[in-house]
């Protein structure tokens, strides 16, 4: 981080907090927008008031305080004083502080009246989802069954919410994000930024009423579970859905000072942060699953060589097997030959004993390993191909 001094005279800093919104000026200085009014107020320098701004939008010219004089007139009070901070790279306050397309446009500033009409096609597709809709227990408007709405309210903020969403809409039209609808059930509105797919919803808090004297049960229905009450709120939420495990701001919430209709502009901005997480930890996953797939061809192919090994093992030790048994035999039958021979058989048992050794004769030529092998060797090659073609089947049935 690399640390710069400038110097301003108190007339300069005032025309340039009223040329230039606070917030946007703060950044410039590398500060926040509450040590910007600190330094104002130090050095006696009017800001504008809340709806300054928007004031100027509208066409009207309020009032500017002018510069009021102060008795010190040395240095230390006319001249200011800001070291600047430039930050390597870009946090998310700066990323919010851009548009998605426009390097340096400020955040889009939404108005919201109050005799809004609903003119957006899907804005006045979730006032007619909802017109006829029913309520959960908590008094939350469910639409027909297997659609999906973005709004989750009740009757009464069910007004409040068309209007923030139908400004929302346009709003995010104005800042070229791609919405999606799809026709038909199951399908939820959404925004497209960085291939990135993300829903978003307006929400309305309800809160458990504590239970009254009339809801206890009497002695005979002990059993029965207590009947929850719930009452609505009013109090709205706009939030980006299934983003819990995100460690960036993706909901906006009305308080005691705020509400969402002035939040929709850094909402916007706000979408552009989170679809660069997004895109972040799916080319992360992706990277991931190559990964992994890589590492089972290798497992298959080590596991596809190891049992080519034992095949082979196995093959050489049936061939061992069988001339072992084949020796056998051929003595077997040497030794019978020279056995009976010296017992002086008759001429009809010397027939039956050749007729024998004939017959081992011929076992042994049509049995013989070695005249057999080029044989054995073709057998070998087709069962390896065979091995070789299910057990690439395997592998990619489970890498599928």
């Amino acid at each position: 981080m690399e640390c710069q001094e400038v110097e301003l005279r108190r007339e300069e800093l005032y025309e340039r907090v009223w040329l230039t919104p606070i917030h946007r000026l703060a950044k410039e200085f590398g500060l926040s927008d509450v040590g910007l009014a600190k330094l104002c107020r130090r050095h006696q320098v009017p800001v504008p008031g809340r709806g300054y701004w928007r004031r100027l939008q509208t066409g009207q010219k309020p009032v500017r305080p002018p510069l009021p004089e102060i008795k010190d007139t040395g240095s230390r009070v006319q001249i200011i004083r800001i070291l600047l901070r430039e930050h390597e790279g870009s946090d998310e306050s700066s990323v919010l502080a851009t548009s998605l397309n426009a390097p340096g446009q400020e955040i889009l500033n939404v108005l919201i009246s109050e005799d809004r009409p609903i003119t957006h096609p899907f804005a006045v597709r979730s006032k007619r989802l909802l017109s006829k809709s029913r309520k959960d227990e908590r008094g939350i408007l469910i639409p027909e069954y297997g659609f999906i709405s973005p709004l989750r309210v009740s009757a009464n903020a069910l007004p409040r919410a068309l209007r923030v969403l139908d400004a929302l809409l346009f709003a995010l039209e104005q800042s070229n994000i791609s919405i999606l609808w799809p026709d038909g059930k199951g399908e939820a509105l959404g925004v497209v930024i960085l291939d990135q797919k993300m829903q978003f919803s307006i929400s309305e808090t309800i809160r458990q009423k504590p239970p009254g004297p009339e809801s206890k049960t009497s002695k005979e229905d002990w059993w029965r579970p207590r009947k929850l009450q719930y009452e609505a709120t009013g109090q709205l939420r706009l939030s980006v859905d299934g983003l819990c495990a995100v460690h960036s701001r993706h909901s906006w919430q009305d308080g005691k000072r705020q509400r969402i209709e002035n939040c929709l502009g850094r909402f916007i901005a706000s979408l552009a942060v989170l679809a660069r997480i997004l895109k972040k930890e799916s080319d992360e996953r992706a990277r991931q699953h190559r990964e992994w797939q890589e590492r089972c061809k290798r497992e298959q192919e080590e596991r596809m060589r190891r049992a080519d090994y034992q095949r082979k093992v196995e093959f050489l030790k049936k061939m061992a097997t069988t001339w072992q048994e084949w020796n056998l035999i051929r003595t077997y039958i040497d030794q019978v030959i020279h056995q009976y021979l010296k017992l002086c058989p008759s001429e009809e048992q010397l027939m039956d004993a050749w007729a024998f050794v004939a017959l081992a004769n011929h076992y042994l030529r049509t049995t013989d390993p070695i005249n057999r092998l080029p044989q054995y060797l073709k057998e070998f090659e087709q069962t390896s191909a065979s091995q070789s073609y299910y057990g690439s089947s395997y592998a990619q049935g489970y890498q599928r």
